[in-house]
């Protein structure tokens, strides 16, 4: 399908969902913002389930669904599992605690292969090029309260780093005055990192932060983008006890980023508002707004929206190069491209 072509399902997919045919994937959660999808050819999806710990294989052709990897601490098992990205026949399953799970995938249903254990590094968002892993996170710090808190390694280390098999060779990336403080690292290592073979460039975002950054394999920033929209979501901090508390007001969170093709990407933004404590959970109104970013273009050029109330708890719209996924109540439905 044409550039153009995608473009404009898309659009119409968020403006007029009910226009369009779709398909069931036979699979129900309960999570809510907590599934990583991805296509591996156009036949195939990985679905990472980061709550339930569970990683699976749908095939739309076949209408077949095949349950891959679920939560463990040995090798093939997930433990604390919150994002993948695909290379060639290749899924890599990155876990915060510092470990890489690779499953080879050439044929249906893919298979676990080896595991990478990155020394120290926890890990929130992975991204893969020919020859290295491409890591956003940070390093552990000494999380006691009190006022003797201890840092260790560089105490505003870069939050991006290259690692070559379990080797670091190099870290990237602004640096900003944390004094390695967990707390204060918090919104500078979770976020999503892509990378994009054709063009040899990585595109970031943090996760509380109205920006996207555009790096070249020369790991040199060569374009940034700012959106207006982006409601800042409110944190105290207290140094002396060493205790941050995350306000419940209205804010944004950087959701996604889907590569659709060579120098197209989709970004996905999540606003939520007016909280409320509905059978003891809070509750929001929550607004997905689609940008799209040309990674040779200047500005990101606005889609479209989608909006759930407070009572659509586990609802949410996931784009990938194949489709855009639905989550109703946790049943999942493919509009096809």
């Amino acid at each position: 399908m044409s550039r153009n072509k995608m473009i404009k399902k898309i659009k119409g997919i968020l403006n007029n969902p009910s226009s369009y045919a779709t398909q069931k994937i036979p699979i129900k959660t309960n999570s809510y913002g907590d599934l990583v999808l991805e296509g591996l050819d156009e036949n195939r999806l990985i679905l990472l389930d980061t709550e339930n710990q569970e990683l699976f294989e749908y095939n739309f052709r076949q209408d077949s669904l095949y349950h891959i990897a679920e939560f463990g601490r040995g090798p093939g098992g997930l433990s604390n599992a919150n994002d993948l990205t695909i290379k060639d026949d290749m899924v890599y399953i990155a876990m915060s605690s510092d470990r890489i799970s690779t499953f080879y995938c050439e044929s249906t249903p893919c298979f676990f292969k080896k595991e990478t254990k990155l020394n120290k590094q926890i890990i929130y968002s992975l991204a893969k090029t020919d020859s290295s892993f491409v890591v956003l996170g940070g390093t552990p710090t000494n999380q006691t309260s009190g006022s003797n808190l201890k840092s260790t390694g560089d105490k505003n280390e870069p939050s991006l780093h290259v690692y070559n098999d379990r080797k670091k060779v190099f870290s990237f990336g602004k640096r900003y005055k944390t004094n390695n403080h967990w707390m204060l690292k918090r919104p500078f290592t979770e976020g999503i990192i892509k990378y994009s073979n054709q063009y040899g460039l990585y595109i970031l975002s943090y996760s509380r932060l109205p920006y996207i950054y555009i790096f070249n394999d020369e790991l040199e920033l060569v374009r940034s983008y700012k959106f207006k929209n982006f409601i800042l979501g409110k944190q105290k901090y207290w140094p002396k006890e060493g205790r941050l508390r995350i306000v419940l007001s209205n804010h944004s969170i950087m959701k996604d980023i889907t590569l659709l093709t060579k120098d197209l990407a989709l970004l996905k933004v999540e606003t939520k508002r007016d909280s409320e404590v509905i059978s003891s959970v809070f509750a929001w109104d929550r607004q997905l707004d689609f940008y799209l970013i040309g990674l040779n273009e200047t500005k990101a050029k606005y889609l479209g929206s989608r909006h759930f109330n407070k009572k659509e708890t586990y609802g949410s719209l996931i784009v990938t190069k194949q489709g855009v996924i639905r989550s109703t109540g946790g049943r999942l439905k493919w509009f096809n491209f």
